[in-house]
This record gives C-alpha cells, sequence and structure tokens, in this order.
C-alpha cells in the first residue's frame, strides 16, 4: 500500500504522512474496487476542514491502485500477435525513440514457441525477440477493451511512465505493464490552476528523493506531456462536452465543483468533497441536492462498509472529518 512507503516533505523536513492524506488514498482505493457494485453507484461525501488537496490524494489512492494491478501477460503478447502487415508501433531503444511499420510476426527459429516482431523504419528493418517486447515496444492502435482513445505521440510526449520518483516506488515491471493500458480510471473536477500549483508542489518523499502529486496522476487536459494517462480533468468553471464513461469514479473538489458539474456525472460513482471553509450558500445547495437523492432514489447506506474498508486498509477516520456513503441504482 502506498501510504506505507512515502513520507510528507513540508517546509525542507521530512514527516510521517498525516492520518488524513492515508484516509484520502483509502477512499481511492475503495472507488477503485467498489465503485460498482451490484451494478450500483457508490458515492462517499466527505466534509473536511480545507478541501485543498483532498481529491488530488485519493486520485493518487486510485493511480496506485492501477499501478499494482496485476496485468496478464497473455494478453499483451496476444495483442502484439495480433498486427497486420502496416500497423504502426513505436520502437524504442534506450533513449532513442521511433516510429515504425509492422512487416509481420513470426516463429522464432531459435526458441521453439516464441515469435519475433519483424518491424520497419526508413530503410531499416529489424526483428524484436519475444523477450524484449515489453522493453522496447509501444502500441500506438491499441485495441484493448479497456482502452478508449489512441495514445499522443509526437516529439512534444514522453513516452512510457519514466519518473525516477516512480521507480523509487514500483518496479520497471509494473510501470511497464501499466504503459500499455492508459485510459480514463477516474475523473477529477476542480479550478485548473490551482491543480497545477498543487500537483507540482514537492510533498512527497521516499528513500532520499522528493516527490510531486503529478508523478502519479497523469491527467488528459491538464499539462499532461506524458503518453500514458490514468485520468481526465473537468474544469468546474467551464461548460464541458466531453463524453464520460458512467462506470469511471468522478471525484469532486469541492462543493462549488459538484454543483457546476454534477448533471454530466450523475450516473457515476463520486467522491464529494465539502470543505468547511467553502461559501455557507455552496455547502447548503450540495448537502440539499445529496439528501434528495439518498431520500428519492433507490439507495442504499453503506457508510458502515466504507467505515470497514477504510480501517482494513490501516486507518481510522481522522478527527474533524466527517463521513457518510451510499449506492444508487439507476433506471
Amino acid at each position: 500500500m502506498i501510504h506505507k512507503e512515502l513520507q510528507l516533505f513540508l517546509e525542507n523536513n521530512v514527516h510521517p504522512l498525516p492520518s488524513w492524506i492515508i484516509f484520502a488514498f483509502s477512499l481511492g482505493a475503495f472507488l477503485h474496487e467498489k465503485g460498482i457494485e451490484d451494478n450500483k453507484s457508490s458515492h462517499i461525501v466527505v466534509s473536511v476542514p480545507s478541501e485543498q488537496y483532498f481529491a488530488l490524494f485519493v486520485a493518487v489512492g486510485i493511480a496506485d491502485k492501477v499501478f499494482r494491478k496485476p496485468r496478464n501477460l497473455q494478453s499483451i503478447r496476444q495483442q502484439i500477435l495480433n498486427l497486420k502487415k502496416g500497423n504502426r508501433i513505436i520502437y524504442q531503444d534506450k533513449d532513442l525513440a521511433r516510429r515504425a511499420s509492422v512487416i509481420s510476426v513470426e516463429p522464432s527459429p531459435v526458441i521453439e514457441g516464441e515469435f519475433i516482431l519483424f518491424i520497419q523504419f526508413g530503410n531499416i528493418k529489424l526483428g524484436i525477440p519475444e523477450q524484449q517486447w515489453m522493453e522496447k515496444i509501444i502500441l500506438l492502435e491499441e485495441e484493448y477493451t479497456e482502452i478508449k482513445r489512441s495514445r499522443k505521440v509526437s516529439e512534444n510526449y514522453q513516452l512510457r511512465i519514466s519518473s525516477p520518483f516512480m521507480q523509487n516506488i514500483y518496479s520497471s515491471e509494473q510501470l511497464s505493464r501499466a504503459s500499455f493500458y492508459p485510459g480514463d480510471y477516474f475523473y477529477i473536477v476542480g479550478d485548473k490552476e490551482d491543480f497545477i500549483e498543487m500537483m507540482s508542489e514537492k510533498c512527497l518523499f521516499k528513500n532520499g528523493q522528493k516527490g510531486t502529486i503529478s508523478d502519479f496522476l497523469y491527467l488528459e487536459n491538464l499539462q499532461n506531456n506524458n503518453s500514458y494517462s490514468n485520468g481526465k480533468f473537468f474544469s468546474s468553471r467551464m461548460k464541458n462536452t466531453h463524453e464520460v464513461n458512467e462506470n469511471v469514479p468522478v471525484l469532486f473538489s469541492n462543493a462549488l465543483s459538484y454543483r457546476k458539474q454534477i448533471r454530466l456525472f450523475h450516473k457515476n460513482p463520486s467522491l464529494i468533497v465539502i470543505g468547511r471553509s467553502e461559501h455557507e450558500n455552496h455547502i447548503d445547495e450540495t448537502m440539499s441536492d445529496i439528501s434528495r437523492r439518498v431520500l428519492l432514489g433507490n439507495t442504499e447506506i453503506i457508510t458502515e462498509e466504507l467505515v470497514n474498508y477504510v480501517k482494513n486498509y490501516g486507518i481510522s477516520i481522522p478527527a474533524g472529518i466527517e463521513l457518510f456513503s451510499w449506492r444508487e441504482q439507476y433506471c
């Protein structure tokens, strides 16, 4: 679990992670594992002294689950075996990366039961043994059901997850496998400038290295210069026209973001963060709408289930934080 590996870096000193950050991680883990149960969406409303950073750390909890998720190497292997002549891939050898065209996939003449991927870039033809596929191949024309969009690739985008801080936490195999599965594992709604500032702050620490929230979060629509993405940012202040997947958890970073964007995500599993320093009208309107949904909808209260999950994660609900959770089924 991520909270056992990290420390907080604050005011040039290293501290244990405060309980509210570990608590946020646990809520992210819950939404990732149990956001949809029995065709019902799980919803969490949490009242905190300050809403700053909270939703971002919940997103880190989701991202940690994604990075640690066991991946079936056979599915990756099969995807490469299914490549056709003319399909485009990225070939990466050390720091050199270039687009290449597939020539064929053929049985290895050396190792029985294994294959070689033959590619071409320019006038150069190359055969890549199966043992090197994870290390040197990046797919451009993904067909995994988990992937809903094409991978971004240009000279302005980094390939794979190459953060030294991440390499200090996860194995190269975990990061390589995750790179094969970009996608929307969460949506997060908030203020763009605030998020950019908070995500860039060096507030995490492990084994002598400082890290940022952006080491974990690769958000489409929010200064992501990596070909990999694990979430999507939505502004709380602008009209959004993006299509959304109703099974993806949405994190509302404050009451205002909920009020402005709930119509777009009303069927999604959700986290609703309410900071007690927010404008009183924003809080009242948000709580009134939540009460209406719980009382009039096809709902099941699951606060006790969530509390038990949090305890099993290794943390109790911190002082000063209030929690309520329910599941809702939609027609």
